[in-house]
C-alpha cells in the first residue's frame, strides 16, 4: 500500500528457473512477484544484460552472514522501502547452493535494525525500511553549485532553481 516511487526487493536470491512450494506447483523463470503485484519490484538475474541488472545484482551479492553497509547503502540508492520474503521456494530441490534459504534471509536481515517485519501473508513475509532510513529519490547532479549556504537556505535564494540546477 502506498507505494510511490519506491520498490519492493525480491528474496531470497532466485536464479532463472526456480519452483515454488505450491499445493499444485509453479516453476518460473522471473520471481511470481513479477505477474502478480504491480508495483516496481527489483529483482536478481541470472543472465545480467543491463548496467541496471548488474546493480541490482550487487544488492544480493553483499548480503552475507554479517552485517554490510554496502547492502544498506544499495537499497537505500535504490529506492527500496519493501523486502519480499519468499518462504515458499523450493530451496532444496531447485535453487543454486549460491542462495540463502529463506530461515537463513531471516537471519541475515536481523543484521539490519534498519529494516522490520511488518506483516505475515501466508508464505510470504514483508519487511519495511523504517522511515528514517528511507532516501526521498537519488539523482544525478547535472550542475554543480558551490554555496556558503545550508541546503534549506539555498532553496529560499531566488537565483536559485531546483529545476534549473538540479
Amino acid at each position: 500500500n502506498n507505494i510511490k516511487d519506491e520498490r519492493v526487493l525480491i528474496l531470497p536470491k532466485s536464479p532463472y528457473g526456480h519452483a515454488y512450494k505450491w499445493k499444485s506447483g509453479i516453476g518460473t523463470a522471473w520471481p511470481v512477484a513479477f505477474v502478480l503485484i504491480e508495483e516496481p519490484i527489483v529483482f536478481y538475474s541470472s543472465s545480467p544484460t543491463l548496467k541496471s541488472e548488474n546493480i541490482i545484482n550487487e544488492v544480493y551479492a553483499s548480503l552475507g552472514k554479517e552485517r554490510n553497509e554496502r547492502f544498506f547503502n544499495l537499497i537505500a540508492m535504490l529506492n527500496i522501502r519493501y523486502l519480499l520474503q519468499h518462504n515458499d521456494l523450493d530451496y532444496e530441490n531447485s535453487l543454486s547452493g549460491s542462495t540463502f534459504s529463506p530461515n537463513e534471509v531471516k537471519e541475515i536481515l536481523s543484521f539490519y535494525p534498519e529494516i522490520s517485519k511488518i506483516k505475515t501473508f501466508g508464505e510470504l513475509d514483508i519487511y519495511e525500511v523504517k522511515e528514517p532510513y528511507r532516501q526521498e529519490k537519488f539523482f544525478g547532479a547535472g550542475n554543480i553549485i558551490v554555496s556558503n549556504k545550508e541546503f534549506k537556505e539555498g532553496l529560499n535564494d531566488k537565483t536559485f532553481s531546483l529545476v534549473k540546477n538540479s
